[in-house]
């Protein structure tokens, strides 16, 4: 019995503050990480997940009161984050991303004000292609007391995508002046995890030759149905003005994805977009499209 109290006198001390006031001292609060709405329906955080950034703002005012960066190589195999804070009711919220710069937080003072950023080109309009990730959750009404506590936890929602378009059916000249974009009004977001713009940017792709088609890669962030998210495939002139030029596809990316009876567009995060064109003599032209390779729809046009 001797021997239990003083085990329990250890824990309480603690979590003790040996000051009169304790507004002065910090206590853990305990956060634990995981990453498990996918279509793997498992808990992918460890391996898809470089680093959390926190900021810490108090429930009832919504100032900040902290802000920290805990790295998932730092953590336990239970992914818990410890994180000494002085007393209060909080709410945390989390951003995770990988180590690189693709990300700004634009911080204020103030809960409301502050966002998150897509990092723009010097045009503040255009978006490189970075394959950087972008995750978040928000933990309401957290209270730090001092006392043992388990952890909060916090459960990452991916807000980005991977979308791959394909472009096949073209003449060898026709390859390098081929466009491909996607525009969205995506880019910023307050703490809330909500999209708070009002212009859209321009996603620029990675894009390369294989064989008989053209490829584009894009890492953009969370596309929803509704939104005015557009992908925009043209053929460009050439130089002098001439040869064979228009638009392959220009509207709804959002939509064309749903036309995917399989798509979730909450919950998918890889798309694969093809479109197999097929070019007659005369300069008309029909274009088959898939995406994830289900056929959704056949157009006809003219380049």
């Amino acid at each position: 019995m001797r021997r239990a109290l003083l085990l329990f006198g250890g824990a309480s001390f603690l979590c003790g503050c040996v000051r009169d006031n304790r507004d002065d001292c910090l206590f853990p609060l305990r956060l634990q990480f995981s990453y498990t709405y996918n279509r793997e329906g498992r808990d992918l955080f460890s391996a898809e997940v470089e680093q959390v950034r926190l900021y810490l703002f108090d429930s009832r005012s919504g100032e900040l009161k902290a802000s920290t960066v805990a790295r998932s190589k730092d953590l336990g195999p239970d992914n818990t984050f410890t994180w000494n804070v002085a007393p209060g009711s909080y709410h945390a919220v989390a951003w995770g991303c990988s180590e690189g710069e693709r990300y700004r937080v634009l911080l204020s003072e103030r809960f409301p004000q502050s966002r998150l950023s897509i990092q723009t080109l010097s045009d503040g309009s255009s978006v490189e292609q970075k394959p950087e990730h972008l995750w978040y959750e928000i933990g309401r009404g957290l209270i730090v007391t001092g006392e043992l506590q388990a952890p909060h936890p916090m459960d990452l929602h991916k807000l980005s995508n991977d979308v791959r378009v394909e472009v096949s059916g073209l003449r060898d000249e026709q390859f390098p002046r081929l466009s491909c974009t996607i525009s969205a009004s995506n880019g910023t977001y307050d703490f809330e995890g909500r999209t708070r713009d009002e212009n859209p940017v321009v996603w620029l792709p990675e894009s390369s030759r294989e064989s008989d088609r053209s490829i584009h890669k894009f890492t953009v962030l969370r596309l929803a149905e509704g939104d005015d998210s557009r992908l925009h495939v043209e053929v460009l002139p050439d130089d002098s003005g001439r040869g064979l030029s228009g638009v392959i596809f220009d509207g709804s990316l959002s939509e064309l994805l749903s036309a995917n009876p399989a798509v979730d567009l909450d919950l998918d995060d890889e798309f694969v977009i093809r479109l197999e064109s097929q070019l007659q003599p005369d300069g008309n032209f029909s274009v088959a499209i898939f995406v994830n390779d289900w056929h959704v729809i056949d157009m006809n046009g003219g380049l």
